[in-house]
């Protein structure tokens, strides 16, 4: 007969035994709670290499803004817009019935928090919060990279944190409040939920589809990315498409039931009847730009190299990526979305430096996929290590010099807000982000003062001429533009003209200097306005 096996407690149960054993011979005795099993070892390094990567991204964006234009800096714009129209809103407005807005409305949700902080405690606190927690959204997607990349081994997840981390495309866009961060950060998530296939859970699956929604809620652009996470969603397809329908009806509809024709001309039509970038008009111009090879003032991250040398290696590499993702179980919706952004970027009619930011995770995503999959046979740890420092050293070199790059512009911030504040009237500027910077923006808006959070964009919509040819005609020649841009900045009481990219011709700039100077800081020049379109006139 054989001697009964003894029953071993659990692993890591020891403790919750013994209560129940001292509590089994002291009758009447109330029971200790059992203290929580320690994390297992490999749980704790994970989070702290994903805590790692988030620290790492958020200080390569918040240094480029610190060291450039700062945290008030200008130059962006979009980011002055979104803040703007923000504001906006909470004073009563509504985007597109009230006022030309040409994005989807969820970063005017999204940014209303910090337009109210910025109401309470000043435009310049909300600015500054506002520009923060996008850089912190941006370390969030460094570390969903991660994550995604997490079942394919710990290497691929490394490098492709990493490289999101530091990739300039990324960081550039992520150094402020612009659309694609908060894009990038549904699409990761959504592919983090649906990465278990089958064993998805349908609850997660709807989280998934949700996120998805939200992402198109920012930039119209992310349905592309969103329809092919659901075409690879497998086992729960119809659940991320009624995640993504649902969450996306909930953003779009209160502001679409307010003033449908007018969202659908200034979200989708004025999209569409842009005219073609002429600087970046060709695949291979673009290219440079979405493989992080152009920066803004620097041609290519390596001295001495040719742009276009290392834009044929970075295709050629990325062409070996691709061959590996298609041969990898789940991976495989990695190439599809290389596909379909890039796809979407290069048939844009315009084109700026942030659009790259559209196929930057998945850029990521497929490099750490790939040297995780080159290390995967690789038995040796101490080979693997190796491995991985030195691509990660590669990485970062190829970046560093446009990273560490200076953007945006650095305006004497506490010498407008001195002077804004002794104008009593409405103030005015082709650049909304001035206004903030001024303290002006809430003031104003409380007060009724007209307010164009977007003033380029009315040459995409009311102010939009066309040529001869079918095209629309450029902001200088577009005499409606600047005459409605002319009018809009001398009917305040004063006006601060500064960014370039508005093209006001040199009859426009004429009429304007014409006006007498209130104050000036170097190139920052406040003139008097009409005061025309002031309240009570």
């Amino acid at each position: 007969m054989r001697p009964a096996r003894r029953v071993r407690d659990p692993p890591g149960a020891g403790t919750i035994w013994q209560v129940m054993r001292a509590s089994s011979t002291l009758p009447g005795s109330a029971p200790r709670p059992a203290a929580a099993p320690p994390a297992p070892a490999w749980l704790r390094r994970d989070l702290l290499i994903l805590l790692v990567i988030g620290l790492l991204a958020f200080a390569v964006r918040l240094q480029m803004a610190v060291r450039g234009g700062g945290l008030l800096g200008v130059g962006a714009y979009d980011d002055g817009v979104h803040y703007a129209a923000a504001s906006s809103l909470i004073h009563g407005r509504l985007p597109y019935r009230d006022f030309l807005f040409l994005q989807p409305p969820a970063m005017v949700l999204a940014a209303s928090p910090f337009a109210e902080l910025g109401r309470l405690l000043g435009d310049p606190t909300g600015l500054r919060a506002f520009r923060i927690a996008f850089q912190l959204v941006g370390a969030l997607n460094a570390v969903l990279v991660a994550a995604v990349l997490r079942r394919w081994g710990l290497p691929a997840a490394v490098v492709g944190g990493v490289s999101y981390a530091v990739f300039f495309p990324a960081v550039y866009d992520e150094r402020t409040a612009l659309l694609e961060p908060a894009g990038t950060a549904g699409l990761l998530l959504a592919l983090l939920l649906t990465g278990r296939g089958r064993r998805a859970s349908g609850r997660a699956m709807l989280l998934a589809g949700a996120a998805l929604g939200v992402a198109c809620g920012f930039k119209i652009w992310y349905v592309v990315p969103a329809l092919v996470v659901v075409a690879f969603a497998r086992g729960g397809r119809l659940r991320v498409l009624l995640g993504l329908v649902v969450a996306g009806a909930v953003v779009y509809l209160p502001f679409f039931a307010a003033s449908p024709v007018r969202m659908w001309q200034q979200v989708v039509l004025a999209q569409v009847g842009r005219s073609r970038n002429e600087e970046y008009g060709d695949f291979f111009p673009r290219a440079r730009v979405l493989l992080g090879v152009e920066g803004i003032h620097l041609d290519a991250p390596v001295a001495g190299v040719g742009a276009e040398l290392l834009t044929v290696v970075a295709l050629v590499l990325l062409g070996i990526a691709a061959a590996v993702a298609l041969t990898t179980p789940g991976a495989r919706v990695l190439v599809a979305l290389l596909v379909a952004t890039g796809a979407v970027v290069a048939s844009s009619p315009s084109f700026f430096a942030h659009y790259a930011a559209l196929t930057a995770p998945v850029l990521c995503l497929l490099t750490g996929l790939t040297v995780g999959r080159l290390l995967h046979r690789v038995r040796a740890r101490g080979l693997q290590v190796a491995a991985v420092v030195v691509v990660l050293v590669a990485v970062v070199a190829l970046n560093v010099r446009h990273d560490l790059d200076r953007v945006d512009v650095r305006p004497p911030g506490a010498a407008l807000q001195a002077a804004a504040a002794r104008i009593p009237g409405c103030i005015a500027s082709d650049d909304p982000t001035l206004l903030a910077v001024m303290d002006v923006l809430s003031r104003d808006l409380g007060r009724g003062c007209p307010l164009r959070p977007d003033i380029g964009g009315y040459s995409f919509g009311p102010d939009r001429q066309v040529g001869l040819d079918g095209e629309p005609v450029s902001r200088r020649t577009n005499t409606a533009f600047q005459r409605s841009t002319t009018q809009y900045l001398l009917g305040a009481d004063a006006f601060i003209r500064w960014r370039g990219n508005t093209a006001l011709n040199a009859d426009s700039l004429a009429r304007l200097r014409q006006q007498p100077v209130l104050a000036q800081f170097g190139t920052w020049t406040i003139r008097e306005g009409l005061g025309t379109s002031s309240p009570g006139r």
